[in-house]
């Protein structure tokens, strides 16, 4: 007996009553007269026949006669049933479904990425998912890359390049055998690769464990895991590169300073640097004179948003350096 989506609320209502619950269970034991069931339930006629009615619509209860008596059986066809096959009822809205799914994805991937670079990753699980999906789309399936290629892949679009790829393999995005990585069917939209969904599912619950458990074994409090994070949390800042020859200066926030300054170099150094101004004077005048240094650094505090803290931390900078920034690289 296949149930619709209907169809199985009215079961689930009919058993949160524990009137109900109480004469579905009598009746199990035995078909029933209503008279029967109110002196065994200690309930009212009319309040014994309310409720079985209600387990009739439900398909919990089914309804004989016996000369003038209306007799009562639990109706076993539903009661077979499994909580799965119960509640497996065919989704007439799932085509809708997939439309907000799409238009919620569109709507994160607009709100982190711009001009095809990741702003910033998101702290939203579930955000942060959609975020290294849609990074790992810049691979092909069934090609295997050098970690050398996938790291420049990778900073292409964000600086942070080994946060990552260390993400995509443990959401089982990317998979990799030594220094060879490559896009899993899970990365391509289909089902998640046998092997890689459920190393990556114990990866994360063993994750979470070491977070959340202290080397004694007990759960750890709110202050220790803030100050473990102050601790351990990777410093954020701004850094600057000058042409030594002109004064021309870009300046910039970077979760990940040294990081930063490494790609820009090397990016320069390769002539693929997308500050077309500052690619055209390192062509010029030689990496010799070009300076590459962190202005500022800072911890992000746990209790306030990592890119607005960046934001002001750039703002105080940019104030103090007007003067060096007239002619800036852009």
């Amino acid at each position: 007996m296949a149930m619709d989506e209907s169809g199985c609320l009215r079961v689930m209502k009919a058993l949160s009553d524990t009137s109900r619950l109480r004469l579905l269970n009598s009746l199990m034991g035995k078909p029933q007269y209503v008279e029967e069931l109110s002196e065994r339930m200690g309930l009212s006629a009319s309040t014994v026949s309310f409720h079985l009615k209600k387990l009739e619509e439900a398909g919990l209860a089914a309804k004989s006669r016996d000369q003038y008596y209306a007799v009562y059986a639990a109706d076993e066809r539903l009661l077979d049933k499994t909580l799965r096959e119960l509640v497996g009822f065919g989704n007439a809205d799932a085509d809708g479904q997939d439309a907000r799914m799409r238009s919620y994805r569109e709507k994160v991937v607009k709100s982190f990425f711009r001009d095809g670079r990741l702003v910033r990753l998101p702290a939203q699980y579930k955000k942060q998912q959609i975020v290294l999906e849609e990074i790992s789309r810049r691979f092909e399936p069934g090609r295997r890359y050098p970690e050398r290629e996938l790291n420049l892949i990778i900073m292409g679009v964000h600086e942070d390049y080994c946060t990552i790829r260390r993400l995509m393999i443990g959401e089982g995005l990317m998979e990799r055998e030594e220094n060879v990585y490559w896009r899993t069917r899970a990365a391509a939209g289909g089902e998640a690769d046998e092997r890689t969904a459920p190393a990556a599912a114990a990866e994360r619950a063993k994750e979470s464990e070491r977070q959340q458990t202290g080397r004694s074994g007990g759960m750890k409090t709110r202050s220790e895991i803030k100050r473990e994070y102050k601790e351990t949390v990777r410093e954020m800042g701004i850094v600057s590169i000058k042409c030594l020859q002109n004064g021309r200066m870009w300046l910039g926030a970077a979760h990940n300073p040294e990081s930063t300054l490494k790609r820009h170099r090397f990016e320069l150094s390769l002539g693929t640097s997308w500050h077309k101004d500052l690619q055209k004077d390192w062509n010029e005048y030689g990496e010799k004179e070009f300076s590459f240094e962190i202005v500022d650094t800072v911890k992000p505090d746990p209790e306030k948003d990592k890119a607005e803290e960046l934001a002001e931390l750039e703002a105080l900078w940019r104030e103090k350096l007007a003067a060096e920034l007239l002619n800036e690289y852009k």
